[in-house]
């Protein structure tokens, strides 16, 4: 198979420094290392779902430590403005 491709002339370092003589092998050769690497076992190997399943337990684990009571708040009119109320109302001491 033919490929054409434009490279610079940064590729014709990295094939040098490689030790190549050619951009065309040192392509070659990066994408058969690339198709024959560990990188693409690890990710075959993982499956998305026991990851999820991983993750998903940790954040029920960090909830159930997390999670607030239901405590009662009490957000009557007469509980948000209770000082004002009792300003205004006839104190039982007066005369």
């Amino acid at each position: 198979m033919n490929i054409t491709i434009s490279v610079s002339s940064d590729l014709h370092l990295h094939a040098a420094k490689a030790g190549f003589t050619s951009v065309d092998a040192y392509v070659q050769h990066l994408i058969e290392e690339d198709l024959t690497g560990s990188k693409h076992e690890e990710l075959k190997d993982a499956a998305p779902s026991d990851e999820f399943a991983a993750w998903k337990r940790e954040l029920d684990d960090l909830l159930e430590v997390l999670q607030p009571g239901h405590p009662h708040v009490d957000d009557s009119r007469e509980a948000i403005y209770s000082e004002r109320i009792s300003e205004l109302s006839p104190h039982a001491d007066s005369p």
